[in-house]
């Protein structure tokens, strides 16, 4: 053990301290119902693949997907200081109500859900499948980095292009989820709450990303993506992933985050871009080589 210890750099060292301290102090936030951010779980596989020659390859062909979720996620919070439009609010409740007959699927949900044997652990569930928005996207791009390298860029350039595209949307159509009508006065007849969102909802409300970036929802557009993306390259062997935007769906529904016609948004969005991903795709195989000049 000693003279494995001495192999190590102070490189190195320093880097297990650190890998340690990240996945302490992530245990720690867990242990309290609060996920680890963003930057943390970057720095954490920054880290992590720093070791070896291939993982150091990985993490610079990651570094696209990590700076645009980064910039991402610091534009989102403050997108409505970008727009001049008023935030959309009664429209989107009026649309809820219309394709439900009066009905706010998210009230519904949480009214259904409630005071049930199994809440506690529904809730849980769905906390981890909100919580899962830029995990997910990040292992699928590490899997198709080691088994279908040859996707791997279409995929990194599919999402950046759907993020942007939300991100663009938000500036337009700023767009109040239904808590947020609902502490406003908007939505008083089927109110709308952030309760079930772990232990801590207020986050949401103070120190949370922008309160008012709801339409599309990349929480469902995301999922959808990558469904589509992954089924087009394994088919039916990858079936079973339909149930991570079915559960991203319901919870963020349940925890009171989207609207409906928010996650329809977002799958379409998802579609449009998965499409457009493709083609480019299949033009770029199909160009035929050049002919080299004698």
């Amino acid at each position: 053990m000693a003279t494995s210890m001495k192999k190590l750099t102070e490189n190195q060292l320093l880097l297990i301290l650190q890998i340690f301290f990240i996945l302490g102090l992530s245990f720690f936030y867990v242990s309290r119902n609060i996920f680890p951010s963003l930057e943390m779980l970057i720095a954490l596989s920054i880290a992590v693949m720093i070791w070896r020659a291939k993982q150091r390859s990985l993490l610079i062909d990651l570094l696209p997907l990590f700076i645009m979720l980064l910039t991402f996620q610091s534009l989102r919070s403050f997108v409505d200081d970008l727009t001049p439009a008023r935030i959309h609010i009664l429209d989107l409740i009026t649309y809820e109500k219309f394709l439900f007959k009066g009905i706010i699927p998210a009230a519904f949900f949480q009214v259904a859900f409630s005071n049930q044997p199994y809440t506690h652990v529904l809730t849980e569930i769905l906390n981890l499948f909100y919580m899962s928005h830029f995990l997910v996207p990040v292992i699928t791009a590490i899997v198709l980095w080691y088994q279908k390298k040859e996707h791997y860029w279409y995929f990194i350039i599919g999402l950046i292009a759907l993020t942007y595209a939300g991100f663009i949307t938000y500036i337009i159509y700023p767009a109040a989820p239904p808590w947020w009508a609902t502490k406003y006065g908007y939505l008083t007849d089927q109110p709308v709450f952030l309760t079930n969102f772990f232990k801590y909802p207020t986050l949401v409300e103070f120190a949370g990303p922008n309160q008012v970036a709801a339409m599309p929802s990349l929480h469902m557009a995301y999922p959808c993506f990558i469904c589509m993306y992954l089924f087009s390259i394994w088919g039916k062997k990858v079936l079973w992933m339909i149930l991570l935007p079915i559960g991203v769906a319901i919870s963020t529904l349940y925890l009171g985050h989207h609207y409906v016609v928010d996650l329809i948004a977002g799958y379409l969005y998802a579609s449009i871009i998965f499409l457009v991903t493709i083609y480019i795709k299949q033009k770029r195989d199909t160009k035929p080589e050049p002919v080299p000049i004698n």
